[in-house]
C-alpha cells in the first residue's frame, strides 16, 4: 500500500501561505494527484506556525474526505489535534504516530482504541532515538504490550523501522533490522512500514479502508517499492 505524504506544509512556502489564508486549493490538488498516481492512503499534516493547527486539520479532513474516497492518516505531534481529528473523521483512520514517549503513549493508545484507529508505532523513547537494535526491540515490545492491554490487536499496529542513514550512523544497517520491520514480525506479526520517504511517498503494508478494517490486515512481506512519481 502506498501512502501519499505531500499534504504537509514543511518546506512548502506556497502551501504555508495558502493555509495562513485559510485556503486548501493545494491540499485538494495534492490529494487528487496522489490518488490518481496510486496512493491508497493520504497523510494529512497541518503542523506549522501562524495557524490554528486543530482548526485547519478539521477543515482539511472535511474537504479531503469529500474530494477523495481513500482512507486518511492523521499526522500531528499534538494529542488534542489527533483526538479532534479522530472524532471528526468518518472512517477508520491511521494515527501517525505513537512513540514510546510516556505521556503521549498513555493518552494516544486509549484514543486509538476508542475511535477504532490503526497506528504507526515509532520506536522512540523518552531518551530519544534507540542506540541499538536491542533497545529498539525493547521499545517496540513495550508499546505493543501496552497497546494489547488497551484492547488493541496486532492488526492495529504498523511498525516504522526508523532507519537512519549509514552516513549519520555507521551501524544503521544492523540497527534497522533490515529496514523492513522484520523484528516486529518475529514477535507480533505486526505490519511493517518499509523504507523512508520516496519523493513524498511511503510504502505501507497493512490494508486500511474508509469503511473499516479489511480482512488480513497484517501483511507478511515487504512488497515492491513504488516508482518515483
Amino acid at each position: 500500500m502506498i501512502v501519499g505524504e505531500r499534504i504537509n506544509p514543511t518546506g512548502k512556502k506556497r502551501l504555508q501561505n495558502e493555509l495562513r489564508e485559510g485556503r486548501l486549493d493545494m491540499v485538494l490538488s495534492f490529494a487528487e494527484e496522489q490518488e490518481e498516481n496510486g496512493a491508497a492512503l493520504l497523510d494529512i499534516n497541518m503542523g506549522m506556525s501562524g495557524i490554528d493547527e486543530k482548526e485547519m486539520m478539521l477543515k482539511a479532513l472535511d474537504e479531503v474526505t469529500v474530494a477523495s474516497n481513500i482512507p486518511l492518516s492523521i499526522d500531528s505531534s499534538h494529542v488534542d489535534v489527533i483526538e479532534a481529528a479522530l472524532r471528526r473523521y468518518p472512517g477508520r483512520a491511521l494515527i501517525n504516530s505513537i512513540s514510546g514517549e510516556t505521556e503521549k503513549l498513555k493518552k494516544l493508545l486509549p484514543l486509538a482504541k476508542k475511535y477504532g484507529a490503526m497506528f504507526i508505532l515509532l520506536p522512540l523513547s523518552d531518551k530519544g532515538l534507540p542506540e541499538s537494535l536491542e533497545e529498539k526491540i525493547e521499545i517496540i515490545d513495550k508499546i505493543c504490550r501496552m497497546a494489547f492491554e488497551n484492547g488493541l490487536t496486532k492488526e492495529d499496529i504498523v511498525v516504522d523501522g526508523l532507519v537512519t542513514t549509514a552516513g549519520g550512523n555507521p551501524g544503521a544497517g544492523v540497527c534497522s533490522g533490515g529496514g523492513t520491520g522484520i523484528y516486529p514480525l518475529r514477535w507480533y506479526h505486526c505490519g511493517p512500514l518499509a523504507g523512508g520517504r520516496l519523493g513524498g511517498w511511503r510504502l505501507l503494508l497493512p490494508a486500511l479502508r474508509r469503511d473499516g478494517p479489511a480482512a488480513g490486515q497484517a501483511a507478511h512481506g515487504t512488497g515492491e517499492c513504488p516508482q518515483h512519481i
